[in-house]
């Protein structure tokens, strides 16, 4: 990815940093983990959102990395993982402190970065996928596509330099998934435009309204509080079988995995495979 280059605090004309020092060579510092990384990031928190992250097998098809943005408790319920929520002591001692604000200190998760066992981490990015998480290329990617979404001006510039190439259609949709209790699946897709770039017809002011309520997706208790709020504020519409399902984005191979398990008492049942993660989303449905 194209990267501005940045001034040096005294200006274009201050000179470039030493890069020794007493004779000795400073190293540059480590690159972000990546998803080549087995200290790859399961979380990403951000001001307002956390983002779950995992990592298939490498199957030369573009998929490096299944991103679930934006989870709630109840999504981190559904895929097993165990945190430490606010309203505990840490929680009450934050009062205190002039950092309080800040989740992720306080926010704690088990299991930080990606799981060790291959084979494992493939079922996790499954379970992903039933939520509605996406398929993408890299980490870089996605955070550019989210970047360009919330109009981030450096994002776009790239953009309209041509550095980068402009977020699809695909890529920029809003998906929530919940499966009540009852059977059957609620799914929720809202278009997102970007700022006089891309494709946007089909967005409207509606659908910017729709969407500036998201967080209210974080009151949920269970998916069946979750599956009437997507139908109710975010045009989600109920499935009683997933071969029903109409959408741009979710395979209903994704869907119908979770489907069998559910039918098993939750125990996972054989899988299709792993071509299941390829970035390709027309070669599944």
């Amino acid at each position: 990815m194209h990267r501005r280059p940045v001034a040096h605090p005294g200006g274009p004309t201050h000179p470039p940093a030493n890069p020794t020092r007493c004779g000795v060579a400073r190293a540059h510092p480590p690159p972000d983990p990546d998803h080549t990384s087995t200290n790859a990031p399961r979380f990403e928190i951000v001001t307002t959102h956390i983002h779950v992250f995992g990592y298939p097998t490498d199957q030369g098809d573009g998929v490096n990395v299944v991103a679930l943005e934006d989870v709630s408790a109840i999504d981190l319920a559904f895929l097993s993982l165990p945190y430490e929520p606010l309203n505990n002591s840490i929680w009450q001692a934050s009062h205190k402190d002039p950092f309080y604000s800040r989740p992720a200190v306080y926010l704690r998760f088990s299991d930080p970065v990606r799981l060790p066992d291959q084979d494992a981490e493939n079922d996790f990015c499954r379970r992903l996928l039933r939520l509605g998480a996406r398929r993408w290329k890299s980490l870089d990617r996605f955070r550019f596509v989210l970047g360009a979404i919330n109009y981030d001006d450096l994002v776009i510039d790239e953009i309209e330099g041509g550095f980068v190439s402009v977020p699809t259609s695909g890529e920029r949709r809003w998906v929530s998934v919940a499966w009540p209790a009852g059977g059957g699946v609620c799914i929720a897709e809202i278009p997102r435009r970007l700022p006089d770039l891309g494709e946007h017809e089909e967005f409207s002011a509606r659908h910017n309204l729709i969407l500036e309520r998201r967080s209210i997706l974080r009151m949920a208790r269970n998916m069946d509080e979750k599956a009437s709020m997507l139908m109710e504020t975010f045009e989600g519409k109920m499935y009683e079988n997933v071969d029903e399902v109409d959408s741009r984005v979710i395979r209903i191979s994704d869907l119908k995995e979770f489907q069998k398990s559910s039918a098993a008492g939750e125990k996972e049942v054989g899988h299709t495979g792993l071509s299941a993660l390829s970035l390709d989303d027309s070669s599944a449905k």
